[in-house]
């Protein structure tokens, strides 16, 4: 029997958002190698919370690393004071504490589905 491994490439999520009245859209592309919802990696946190609006709320993770939160799913990790990961789950905090926020109201409005693949073609 052969085995035939293959690579996936990265998946890029294009997604249909929400935006606040007033505010430009974000972009619906996550890149893995550039960015989320239009915000690179490495802005600062006044340019995150800029473009995505006031989160939910912080955290301090350790004296180099601060996670924003923004609604019950979305963690925006910077370390430095500048943006280098997404963490996206049900709920970034305990359940108990999730159950009781409110949804963010740009990054909560989000959804939709994988459709683009990275590195191909």
């Amino acid at each position: 029997m052969k085995l035939y491994v293959r690579v996936l490439p990265v998946l890029l999520a294009l997604i249909s958002i929400g935006a606040s009245p007033g505010a430009a859209p974000l972009s619906p592309v996550i890149d893995p190698d550039r960015g989320v919802y239009g915000v690179p990696f490495g802005s600062t946190e006044k340019q995150l919370v800029e473009k995505l609006g006031a989160p939910s709320g912080a955290i301090q993770l350790s004296s180099s690393r601060r996670a924003l939160i923004y609604g019950k799913s979305h963690a925006f990790v910077l370390r430095r004071g500048t943006f280098r990961m997404l963490v996206v789950s049900q709920s970034v905090l305990d359940y108990r504490v999730s159950d009781g926020m409110e949804p963010h109201p740009t990054v909560d409005s989000i959804s939709g589905s994988l459709v683009k693949v990275s590195g191909v073609g």
